[in-house]
């Protein structure tokens, strides 16, 4: 929530998302702002500034309709809105402590702890790196606000309260979830690679691949295809660049439900060179 918000009590805090959010209109505003904001940074590199170019151009086609929706429209796009304390925000993997680490961790935890990741999908085997407390590219999110709260409480933070139309979340058999989940099984050089490349490849909407399509003409995304293709063989080479520099909200599995009914959900951020890069683009979606 904004600094002007001072929440006492909880009926207090809920009433001033109810005020803030009456409506997906409004809420669709406030996420453009928001988009606004984090592409005029100064501190933009040029794939960066080409990445929100895009996904703005992207994100402003999809709450056209929620702005202004017409009489005879037949789209109903909805807007979704999750919260989390505001210290849980960016992924720790991210930081300059951990930026290395991330596949040395994801392959060591499977051989140290071999019950509890036995026959998990890439998926399953992120959420449970997140689980295990080690640094990865998982931010756990929520739909309901009295759980993020209550370990806001608990932290001595405030609560970000981020708006998603509903066509942008996806589930955990997803192609988006699946790639994403694939990029801790590359070295940090080869990640370096695939953002570089993702970046120069946004506006072809594909990367280089031999006549024929029977291999990518580069080695990074060669190798995360020979990954991906691990969980499911008939994979088409078929991978949108912007797809993997974006964060993906990703419903939680039916089982992964705890205390409150919470609804959880599980943020995969994409490839980013910076800490900064990656809070600036889950930024982008907090309905400041």
């Amino acid at each position: 929530m904004s600094e002007k918000y001072t929440v006492k009590d909880v009926g207090g805090y809920i009433i001033a998302i109810e005020e803030k959010f009456a409506n997906d209109a409004r809420t669709a505003d406030a996420v453009i702002s928001s988009y606004e904001k984090a592409s005029e940074d100064k501190e933009l590199s040029d794939i960066e500034t080409r990445y929100f170019d895009f996904v703005y151009g992207i994100k402003l086609s999809l709450l056209k309709d929620v702005r202004d929706p017409g009489i005879f429209s037949d789209k109903k796009e909805k807007i979704a809105l999750f919260y989390c304390p505001t210290d849980r925000l960016t992924p720790d993997v991210f930081s300059q402590k951990h930026t290395g680490d991330e596949d040395g961790v994801y392959k060591k935890l499977p051989y140290l702890y071999p019950d509890g990741f036995k026959g998990l999908t890439h998926f399953e085997r992120l959420v449970q790196t997140y689980k295990s407390g080690c640094p990865c590219r998982l931010t756990e999110v929520t739909s309901n606000p009295l759980y993020a709260l209550y370990h806001a409480c608990k932290a001595g933070c405030g609560v970000y309260v981020l708006a998603v139309p509903e066509s942008e979340i996806s589930y955990p058999g997803s192609d988006k979830a699946l790639m994403l989940s694939c990029l801790p099984l590359l070295s940090f050089a080869q990640r370096r690679e695939l953002y570089g490349i993702c970046g120069a490849a946004l506006s072809a909407k594909r990367f280089r691949q031999l006549k024929g399509g029977s291999r990518y003409l580069d080695d990074a995304p060669e190798e995360l295809f020979r990954q991906i293709t691990t969980e499911k063989p008939f994979f088409k080479r078929e991978a949108d660049p912007a797809d993997l520099l974006r964060p993906l909200y990703v419903a939680a599995d039916r089982s992964d439900r705890r205390a409150f009914k919470e609804d959880i959900y599980y943020v995969i951020s994409g490839l980013c060179e910076s800490e900064a890069e990656a809070e600036r683009k889950l930024k982008a979606d907090v309905a400041a």
